[in-house]
């Protein structure tokens, strides 16, 4: 036998502790140090009817902002986990119902809440829980300082439907970073880089297709995502602006390079950068809701001192964009784009697939593209062609019911073809060096290029195009030393001297030399 010295907590009739009421009524705690008796609050019921209790014990209703509750009563939506469906929820309704059995001023017979997010529970990426026993998560703190809270926030937001439990790691956390964050990130810096930053023209004129496409899929996502947002459907919102992103990165800025790069006229320069800054600064508002810093720091990288439609310092503080009206005619029109540039780019896939195939890179032009006749299907016209025939690299795309196949690429190099194609892969090789030296696009550069007689040949039946290409200074011109010089300046360029950048490689199997230096 020996005694058993009983803890001071609260029992239930059989012994076992019991947190609840009754027990905890007449449980009372000694301070250790000052000796005063501490006991349960009595006004206070439970846990869960506190919570419950939230919409108007906050606000000390009905004794102060009487007017205010009663007007923004029930709550448009809540947001919590799943877990909390018996709890939170429940007590949320329970007193509401009992509070509007008879309308004392919230209304009669009221739910608590018109709307719930409600999201699922966090697992590993093998489904199990998360646990720090087996250590497989990694902390929040150290995703937000390698990857960003507002890949995770997208991540979570995009990658499973509301209510649904969500596998998370840090490789797929990254992909959302690559995918949506450096992507909007890298199309704001190509505008920075090459378009007209003061060009804050609203008036959207434009003639080019690829302008007119993707502000039909602006509005477009702007419609699909205030319907899903409120419908509080955050998934398929967060969906559409990474369609809308991909559109704008891997489609209208690809086909557009050349457009602000090497402009044919300034009116398109000023329409391509006109149009890029609008759609840049409508999506930084679609996205502030799911990426809140990126959206807000590109936001306020686009505003200029002569804008006079941007008033606000914050995107948080702007309206959400609305969608301009369309009648009937223009509903039409603006499908029959959509659905024509979505052709276009299938079967520009198709023939990238085909290039792969045969072996042949994208920078060797082809002779031509034939494609079944699909005119009545594309409403096409000649600039669809055009971005078709860019895309692939053909000299042109032409319509042939007889082919057995969608399309028909012809793999067929001339000598012609073959020499332009090692132009591309010279131009390729010095704007890498560009790149290498650091330099801007609007550097102008003297090139020295040392090869074997045959590419010579080729430098000079093409040099006007190489020279438009990488943005040289001057002409093409011979040396003694049989190699080529392109200076304004009569610039004698020997490969002793230092260069900025230089690289000794092969151009279709021959030797060659090339040194770049900025004039």
């Amino acid at each position: 036998m020996r005694e058993i010295e009983f803890l001071n907590i609260p029992r239930d009739k059989t012994g076992q502790l019991n947190m609840h009421r009754p027990y905890i009524d007449d449980f009372k705690i000694t301070c250790p140090h000052c000796e005063k008796t501490s006991k349960r609050i009595t006004e206070v019921f439970d846990c869960w009817f506190e919570s419950g209790a939230m919409p108007y014990g906050q606000w000390h209703y009905p004794f102060e902002n009487k007017k205010l509750v009663e007007n923004t009563f029930p709550a448009d939506f809540i947001a919590e986990g799943i877990d909390q469906t018996r709890g939170w929820f429940y007590t949320l309704h329970v007193l509401a119902s009992a509070l509007t059995l008879k309308n004392i001023g919230l209304g009669k017979e009221r739910p608590a809440f018109k709307n719930v997010v409600v999201n699922g529970l966090i697992l590993a990426e093998d489904g199990q829980k998360l646990s720090k026993r087996l250590k497989n998560y990694t902390e929040p703190e150290i995703i937000f300082e390698r990857l960003g809270a507002d890949a995770l926030r997208f991540f979570l937001l995009s990658s499973t439907p509301i209510g649904e439990d969500y596998r998370v790691s840090d490789r797929m956390v990254e992909e959302t970073k690559r995918k949506i964050i450096d992507r909007f990130i890298n199309s704001y810096k190509f505008y920075e880089l090459y378009a007209d930053k003061k060009t804050t023209n609203y008036k959207l004129q434009t003639t080019n297709i690829l302008d007119k496409w993707i502000l039909v899929r602006l509005n477009e996502t702007i419609l699909k995502m205030t319907k899903e947002l409120d419908a509080y459907d955050l998934t398929e919102a967060s969906r559409s602006f990474a369609a809308f992103l991909d559109d704008l990165s891997n489609w209208y800025i690809r086909r557009s390079r050349r457009r602000l790069q090497k402009p044919d006229n300034k009116k398109d320069f000023d329409d391509c950068s006109n149009i890029l800054r609008y759609a840049l600064l409508e999506a930084s508002k679609l996205l502030a809701p799911f990426s809140p810093f990126v959206s807000e720091a590109i936001y306020k990288s686009l505003q200029t001192t002569n804008d006079k439609r941007q008033t606000t310092n914050s995107v948080h503080l702007e309206d959400w964009p609305i969608a301009a009206a369309q009648n009937k005619n223009e509903k039409i029109k603006n499908q029959n784009l959509i659905e024509g540039m979505k052709i276009v780019r299938s079967l520009a896939s198709l023939a990238l697939a085909k290039r792969a195939e045969a072996g042949i890179k994208v920078r060797q032009p082809l002779a031509n593209l034939k494609i079944k006749d699909k005119k009545e299907k594309l409403k096409i016209n000649e600039e669809f062609l055009k971005i078709l025939a860019e895309e692939i690299n053909v000299k042109q795309v032409v319509y042939d019911d007889k082919i057995k196949e969608e399309i028909e690429l012809d793999t067929k190099i001339t000598s012609e073809l073959k020499e332009e194609g090692t132009i591309r892969e010279l131009v390729r090789m010095v704007q890498d060096l560009r790149q290498e030296a650091g330099l801007k696009p609007q550097d102008k550069i003297a090139v020295f290029i040392q090869a074997e007689k045959e590419s010579e040949g080729i430098l000079d039946r093409h040099s006007n195009l190489f020279i438009k290409e990488i943005n040289a200074f001057g002409k093409l011109s011979i040396n003694t030393e049989r190699s080529r010089s392109i200076n304004a300046k009569s610039l004698q360029l020997k490969r002793t001297q230092k260069f900025d950048a230089e690289s000794e490689t092969k151009l279709e199997n021959k030797n060659i030399w090339i040194g770049i230096k900025k004039v």
